[in-house]
């Protein structure tokens, strides 16, 4: 066969295979795409990214931040649509997906087409922990990455092979386990001299053995979990060549510069003053120093960044009990407001200010039926006042749940008396190890612990009982910053706790 003849015969074959792959992936796309899409991914995100097809001025797309808040919130809107009230003539759209980060944002920002709306805003959520191993090879990566592969590139059909043949970062969780402890162990950490603890490891385990202790002396065993735990989620130190997070969001902004997008970086809050208080000074520099990278190596890159790691108060975070970016409605108002106000440039003459009217509250009930207050890892099934749960203490676990308030969300003239009512279940009382504490902190003020023995008239064993005292507050208290009452319980004997219910006069 001569050699033009042996071309044509090649390229006429060539010819067919596209055209074939062509057929093939047009019959897949119409008739078993979406099929598909419903099975294998999220159809509640993909219907967010088609919302937002249609025009919108500004894109925000985030995690699990922006569609958090606290039940007890007034105001339960997104950060998104905080945002969004600053800016009433424009369109927003919203796409949130819990636990993503950017690799999975970069995915799903491609799946927008191009039009032609000018200065088009996308701001995306720009999460600290997100940089840190135990979020890089967190176990929830395989489901994420799982349900984006249909998504992968323009071709459904192509995207359907990669998802049959598992072509995408699928591994055990005992393989990601190891991959977080190897980072644990071997990335060191560059202090000022002369902080001992050079890696995630050795500071974990310091901080485990030497413990969180209570005024009484006592080791908080919970308080120090948590401690560990910051030191777990923070204790790094990014590296621009070699984090995989960073390749990411330089993906996006190459994405960006494609499609003559804004881009806004909103970099999240993060705990930093319950940092301090649980871990130290050299925790919230590494945290510090995160941030004045992210904030120099992407504004130099082109984008705008929010910089938002110490906007929301500690008070304002409605995990007490964990690390997280979910914040109560001051919290989430405080972090929109510094987004839309970067946004009064590009969009001149658009922004309107805002006013929430925040109640001040003076009485408080909780039953431990509503997540959100301190120490909720105490509450258990097992007994109940009303309802169906109450807080478990003794036998290790000290403190019950906890009713913890910002004290400028007290009316002044009701910070005279605190009367505290609560329901207790227990085998018998013990004086003082068994004890009502009042405890406050922060602002122009020592910390301050006060505590009375629990006890009744005519106690009965093993019968939900009704307790009452009235603490006498002191005039310094509006120095403070935050006030808790808990129940105390430093002995092996369990007593429950129902119905705590607190009001200031």
């Amino acid at each position: 066969m001569e050699k033009h003849s042996f071309l044509k015969y090649i390229g006429i074959r060539l010819a067919l295979l596209a055209l074939m792959l062509f057929v093939f992936n047009f019959i897949y796309t119409k008739f078993f795409y979406e099929n598909d899409l419903k099975e294998h991914s999220d159809m509640g995100m993909i219907q967010m990214i088609r919302n937002a097809e249609y025009k919108s001025d500004i894109i925000y797309i985030g995690e699990s931040s922006d569609v958090s808040y606290d039940p007890s919130d007034l105001y339960k809107n997104y950060i998104s649509q905080f945002i969004s009230e600053h800016y009433p003539e424009l369109r927003l759209a919203t796409i949130n997906k819990k636990a993503a980060h950017a690799g999975i944002y970069k995915v799903l920002l491609e799946q927008l087409p191009k039009d032609d709306t000018t200065n088009k805003v996308v701001i995306v959520t720009m999460n600290m922990r997100s940089f840190d191993a135990n979020w890089i090879y967190a176990k929830l990566e395989t489901p994420l990455q799982k349900i984006v592969t249909l998504l992968r590139t323009p071709i459904p059909l192509f995207n359907r092979f990669l998802l049959s043949f598992k072509a995408y970062d699928v591994k055990t969780d005992q393989e990601r386990e190891k991959q977080v402890k190897k980072r644990w162990r071997n990335d060191q950490l560059h202090f000022p001299p002369p902080f001992p603890d050079t890696t995630v490891r050795k500071w974990d385990n310091a901080m485990a053995k030497k413990g969180i202790i209570d005024d009484l002396g006592n080791r908080n065993q919970a308080e120090t979990e948590l401690a560990c735990h910051y030191i777990k989620a923070y204790a790094f130190q990014i590296d621009t060549l070699t984090n995989p997070r960073i390749h990411d969001f330089n993906e996006i902004i190459d994405l960006a510069e494609k499609r003559g997008w804004i881009l806004v970086f909103n970099l999240l809050a993060e705990n930093t003053q319950r940092a301090q208080q649980l871990v130290g000074d050299e925790l919230v520099w590494l945290m510090r120093q995160n941030r004045d990278l992210l904030v120099d190596y992407y504004t130099r890159k082109g984008a705008i960044v929010v910089d938002n790691l110490e906007t929301v108060d500690d008070m304002d975070y409605i995990d007490k009990d964990w690390t997280s970016e979910h914040y109560a409605e001051k919290g989430r108002i405080a972090v929109a407001q510094n987004v839309a106000n970067s946004l009064k440039e590009i969009f001149p003459g658009k922004y309107v200010d805002t006013h929430y009217a925040f109640r001040i509250e003076s009485h408080f009930s909780l039953n431990c039926e509503t997540y959100g207050w301190g120490q909720y890892q105490t509450v258990t099934t097992e007994q109940a006042y009303s309802g169906e749960k109450s807080s478990k203490t003794g036998n290790g676990e000290i403190y019950s749940i906890t009713f913890e308030w910002n004290i400028n969300h007290i009316p002044d003239s009701c910070l005279n008396e605190a009367h505290i009512s609560l329901r207790f279940f227990t085998n018998q009382l013990t004086g003082k190890d068994m004890a009502l504490a009042m405890q406050f902190e922060g602002g122009n003020i020592e910390p301050s612990f006060v505590a009375v023995p629990i006890s009744t008239p005519s106690f009965q064993p093993n019968q939900w009982e009704l307790f009452e005292h009235t603490f006498v507050l002191p005039k310094s208290i509006k120095s403070a910053e935050r006030i808790k009452f808990y129940v105390y319980n430093s002995t092996s004997n369990i007593m429950y706790v129902d119905d705590l219910d607190v009001r200031f006069e």
